[in-house]
């Protein structure tokens, strides 16, 4: 769990950050919830509260060490693909079909993140981030359907493609990512069972 945990740390780029880059010059519905998207990233003001500071303190507390170096590549380029649409002009509307995945995909994810990490006794300060993640972003999933690629689609109908393929890459990517997790995940379990 750690090293998974370890790749997914490293891996973080900054949703919030994504967020505020991609919203420039969208649309008024489209950019009305990415700003409230954002507020609820920023912990709607609270400190405490600031997701991208919630996930450092797991990392903190679980005395993780993310190095570039020991993050498998596939997850550093998850996290270098979202940096590039965010903050590339010319691809904004890739940005929003892929962080829109990344909405849609999460509750699933990090419910199971939370179990795992509930299931081998970890503190409450190292659950928080994937516990309020697999809640708080299926409301995210429905309003980004809802207030973003709905509205962007039907008023805009030429960004469709881009905002699809932007999502299947972020979907590329992270299938990447779970690919390489299992195979090392899976090699390392059938040694120690081997072993035993």
């Amino acid at each position: 769990m750690n090293w998974f945990l370890t790749q997914e740390a490293a891996g973080e780029a900054g949703f919030d950050d994504l967020v505020a880059m991609s919203q420039v010059k969208m649309p008024d519905e489209a950019k009305l919830e990415l700003a409230r998207n954002y507020w609820d990233e920023m912990g709607r003001g609270n400190p405490l509260g600031m997701h991208g500071p919630m996930l450092e303190r797991a990392v903190r507390t679980l005395d993780l060490k993310p190095t570039i170096d020991g993050t498998v590549w596939q997850s550093l380029a998850l996290a270098n693909t979202l940096t590039a649409f965010a903050t590339t002009r010319r691809y904004a509307w890739h940005a929003v079909g892929a962080l829109g995945v990344v909405e849609l995909t999460a509750p699933g994810r990090v419910s199971l993140v939370g179990q795992g990490l509930k299931r081998l006794d970890h503190p409450p300060v190292v659950r928080k981030y994937f516990d309020l993640h697999a809640v708080l972003d299926q409301k995210h999933a429905a309003d980004w359907i809802a207030n973003v690629l709905r509205p962007l689609v039907r008023d805009a109908p030429e960004c469709a493609p881009y905002l699809a393929e932007g999502a299947q890459m972020r979907l590329q990517c992270g299938a990447r990512c779970f690919e390489v997790y299992r195979d090392r995940l899976w090699a390392k379990g059938v040694r120690r069972f081997a072993a035993e």
